[in-house]
């Protein structure tokens, strides 16, 4: 069940954003750093406007999460197969 929502104002790339979360301080501060620190980086290198630097960002974002979660997939049939082994070995 969700917990109660609390209001939060962050700073993204020089615009101000209302977030309406159940997380806590920290987590939004922090999410909102890295989004702003991201954003920066990769507007640092282009002359792109705002909403290209955005998506751009949300692309690399994404990257990082599908390399993540195919890591995590490769590890979890490791896991499963260390376990199949030590199984037979037990038997």
């Amino acid at each position: 069940m969700m917990q109660d929502l609390k209001k939060y104002q962050v700073n993204i790339f020089g615009e101000s954003y209302t977030i309406l979360s159940d997380e806590s301080q920290k987590e939004i501060n922090d999410t909102a750093a890295y989004v702003d620190s991201l954003m920066r980086e990769t507007a640092g290198k282009s002359s792109a406007d705002a909403k290209k630097v955005a998506v751009f960002v949300a692309l690399k974002i994404a990257k990082k999460m599908l390399e993540l979660e195919a890591e995590k997939n490769r590890l979890q049939e490791t896991e499963a197969s260390l376990i199949k082994m030590i199984d037979e070995q037990i038997k």
